[in-house]
């Protein structure tokens, strides 16, 4: 039975697959920006309300000065009026600029909110949901949600609040003016908003089923334009074979996009075709009232800047809308990385890293039936130098993983001094590990760093990384603060300089286990075996576990264990396997004259 948390992750897999649009994904986000930023959402919140509170205000002093001016010819009340409305009228640009500082600081505190929410939570998720592709997909559209969608998003509901307040203070006024206008005015512009929702759902909908589609074609762009495949096109001859892969599938693109657009359009002409007619109909209400004496002159010229404002202010607020509602489908990634289960609580510390014990162990990776790792039952003694060897797909990696806590195991524990790592503080138990992966990294950065790395506390201390570069047989005369990468002016390294440079950054971490997970596939036998001599007279008395599907390193080793299909095959010492004549010395005699 899986632990809980990959049943939470397939379970937010599966979900995707139907999409809808959840207006309470939008409210989710807003409650989470505005516990953020409380008290700056305070003060805009306030703005906001002052900016729908002065249109009433305005209309009503417009409508005086103009009544004072054309009716009763009171020019000395008209002056007064006009004179509070431009004083009013500077406040207000004030208080806009002090509303668009509130606004730029609530943006960049919540963006920066946002950012460490998401790199928690990423940092938090056990390594095998890396794995699922889809998993690591939600990451990076919360990840593009937070740089990039997230500004427009939490600028347009801003803008919407905005919007919705001014919004009441004109309906207020055109209320007071003359309760049928306004009321015309709401009941002609609905049908534009819910076309307007149509089309966006439409546009929604079809962005989400070309995503896959799109990612196709960004592969087939990269490996027509990209450097490391281009010797391999033009040897082929294969550059006509993946332009055709690349056109066709632009076309099926192009071809969707165009019925779509054509349906939005359609719906984009209705929603114009309503406006218009509402914004007329409106227009000639007002004149038709005046000439009846329902209306003054001064509410004449106020009702004409009310209506025309009240309608842009529909249009903004309908394409804001839109706007949101395209980022809906952001907003429920950013969601689903943040509902999905982190690391089980770590309480744990060793001080001394003694047996390690794998306990009925089993292990199959998310959304896959398959296991990999079956009922391992194994115990690591202090000091063992251990050959984990067998055939690629073995599962000799996966154990590593298992080992190092990347993995939790589906079934079973493992235990190191009688504790469960589960429940060991991960950092406190990485730092016990002096790791050398196959496929390590190879940073664009210094010498020092590309060593240090591994242990930061020291990468100032020139005497342990030049003694570290000794240890590792790494005899190039380079500066330690040279770039390792012609890209930023620095020089390139062979692949055998890189492997001494790993193995001189996992010596500098001065890790209680050594593990060296496949290392050597890509050199020669006899280079390997003095390889592994110099790692064995490194690790001295340290547990060191060499895993390869190469047998250099059973010659420095206490124990061999035989991995095949996912279980120990066979366990013992070198020379007993030999004398049992089963796989593993099959194995060995395949590949023995390589090591003579």
């Amino acid at each position: 039975m899986m632990n809980d948390e990959t049943k939470n992750i397939e379970k937010i897999i599966n979900s995707e697959k139907d999409y809808k649009i959840k207006f309470k994904d939008f409210l989710h986000f807003l409650m989470f920006t505005f516990k953020k930023q409380k008290y700056n959402a305070i003060i805009y919140t306030i703005f906001l309300l002052i900016t729908a509170s002065i249109t009433p205000i305005f209309t009503y002093l417009w409508t005086k000065y103009v009544d004072y001016a054309t009716i009763d010819f009171n020019f000395k009340m008209s002056a007064i009026f006009l004179v509070i409305y431009v004083v009013i009228q500077m406040l207000v640009e004030i208080f806009n600029f002090l509303y668009l500082r509130i606004l730029d600081k609530l943006n960049c505190d919540s963006w920066r909110s946002l950012d460490k929410t998401i790199n928690l939570k990423s940092s938090s998720i056990q390594y095998e949901f890396y794995e699922v592709p889809k998993i690591q997909t939600i990451i990076n559209r919360a990840w593009n949600f937070s740089h990039g969608e997230y500004i427009e998003l939490y600028q347009n509901a801003m803008y919407i609040f905005k919007l919705v307040f001014e919004t009441i203070g004109i309906f207020i006024s055109l209320f007071i003016i003359n309760p049928i206008i306004s009321l015309i005015c709401i009941i002609t512009i609905i049908p534009a908003f819910i076309t307007n929702f149509i089309r966006n759902k439409i546009r929604i909908l079809n962005n989400i089923k070309l995503t896959s589609l799109y990612t196709e074609l960004d592969y087939y762009k990269n490996v027509l334009l990209k450097q490391e495949g281009i010797k391999d096109i033009y040897i082929n001859n294969s550059f006509n074979l993946f332009e055709k892969k690349y056109n066709n599938l632009k076309n099926e693109i192009f071809n969707n996009e165009i019925i779509i657009e054509k349906k939005i359009k359609r719906l984009e002409i209705i929603e114009f075709s309503i406006r218009i007619i509402s914004l007329c109909i409106c227009i000639l209400l007002i004149g038709y009232f005046t000439m009846i004496q329902l209306v003054t002159y001064g509410s004449l010229s106020s009702s004409f800047v009310l209506v025309t404002t009240l309608i842009f202010n529909f249009t903004s607020l309908i394409e804001s809308t839109s706007l949101i509602l395209t980022t809906m489908y952001s907003i429920q990634q950013y969601n689903n990385l943040i509902d999905i289960n982190g690391s089980t609580e770590e309480v744990e510390k060793i001080n001394d890293f003694g047996k390690i014990c794998f306990s009925n162990v089993s292990y199959r990776y998310p959304c896959t039936d398959k296991y990999v790792i079956k009922e391992l039952n194994l115990e690591i003694l202090k000091g063992q130098k251990i050959a984990i060897v067998g055939l690629n797909g073995s599962g000799k990696s996966t154990f590593v993983k298992l080992l190092l806590g990347i993995l939790t195991p589906s079934i079973g524990e493992i235990y190191v001094d009688s504790i469960n790592i589960k429940k060991i503080n991960k950092m406190n138990y990485w730092n016990n590990f002096s790791v050398i992966f196959q496929d390590f990294c190879k940073y664009k950065e210094t010498l020092r760093y590309n060593v240090g790395i591994s242990n930061f506390s020291d990468i100032n201390n020139d005497t342990k990384i030049i003694e570290c570069l000794s240890k590792a047989n790494f005899n190039k005369e380079i500066d330690l603060d040279t770039m390792l990468c012609k890209e930023y002016g620095g020089i390139e390294l062979s692949g055998g300089e890189w492997q001494r440079i790993s193995m001189a950054r996992a010596i500098n971490k001065d890790g209680k286990v050594y593990i060296l997970d496949e290392p050597n596939s890509a050199i020669d036998p006899i280079e390997e075996t003095k390889f592994y001599q110099r790692i064995n007279n490194i690790c001295k008395d340290n547990t060191c576990i060499f895993v390869t599907h190469r047998l250099g390193s059973v010659l420095f080793s206490d124990l061999v264990i035989f991995f095949k299909d996912g279980e120990i095959k066979e366990i013992g010492k070198h020379d007993d396997l030999i004398n049992a004549n089963k796989d593993y010395a099959k194995f060995w005699y395949s590949q023995a004259n390589q090591y003579k």
